[in-house]
């Protein structure tokens, strides 16, 4: 929870909610409060983490920048077949495009060229390297996504959000090994993904000019672990994410396009 209290006298249908939260508590649901204030939420929490007002943002970042460059723990598979992670970004900050159909270009590792996205299996498309694809140098969303993210390093973020750099290696270590990446479960004779975390925010997160940038943060974590609207994980909490017009694809690097 970062700045959330849902299913702890606050927030919407506030008494099913606090039933579901009292009840997965007793399951041995492990809950981690990221908030100033020792509240309702964090009053039952297994941890609680102090945090500077505002700088949710910082934190969240700081986990990711574990978890994709140092820990590898991130859902390659849903990354390349769920989102634009491994469209092609050209020096302009757009996405390189197909010249007849103007669908964005990915790198095909089993062809070894730039093809639309739709045309390449999801297992083949690169997420990182660098690569010249309609006579321009590109590099995939997740290769520029990874390097953004080398600059907020846990000391950074400790500095920012006053959480010791430690906690961000250990919150960031939980986060992605919770998640289970590659597990399944069997639902009424139908295997789906099961990702049992999920980083919500709430008005304590939005509550403030930087207010974006903090749920786009706290958001990738979900999408990192592929933890987006599957069982286990954030359900409908997708600030950030579209569904791409033509495709159905979801969108977590906003583009102007």
């Amino acid at each position: 929870y970062f700045g959330a209290s849902k299913g702890h006298s606050a927030g919407h249908n506030s008494n099913p909610h606090m039933k579901a939260a009292a009840d997965a508590r007793a399951r041995g649901m492990k809950m981690v409060v990221i908030d100033p204030f020792c509240n309702f939420a964090a009053a039952k929490a297994t941890n609680w983490v102090p945090i500077r007002i505002g700088t949710d943002a910082a934190l969240a970042l700081g986990m990711a920048n574990l978890m994709v460059n140092e820990l590898g723990l991130y859902d390659a598979a849903y990354l390349k077949a769920k989102t634009n992670a491994p469209y092609l970004i050209g020096p302009d900050q757009r996405y390189v495009r197909d010249a007849e159909t103007d669908k964005p270009l990915v790198w095909d590792e089993a062809t070894g060229k730039a093809v639309p996205w739709d045309r390449a299996n999801a297992a083949d498309m690169a997420l990182k390297g660098a690569f010249e694809a309609a006579g321009v140098a590109c590099k995939p969303a997740f290769q520029l996504l990874a390097e953004h993210l080398e600059t907020y390093t846990p000391e950074k973020a400790e500095e920012i959000s006053t959480v010791p750099a430690a906690d961000v290696r250990r919150l960031a270590h939980e986060f992605g090994t919770e998640a289970r990446i590659g597990s399944t479960i069997v639902i009424e004779g139908v295997e789906i993904p099961y990702r049992p975390v999920a980083a919500v925010a709430f008005k304590g997160s939005n509550g403030h000019k930087n207010a974006a940038y903090n749920m786009q943060a706290v958001d990738l974590l979900n999408q990192l672990v592929g933890a987006a609207d599957v069982v286990g994980s954030a359900l409908g909490f997708n600030p950030v994410c579209h569904g791409y017009p033509e495709t159905g694809r979801l969108r977590y690097v906003p583009h102007p396009d």
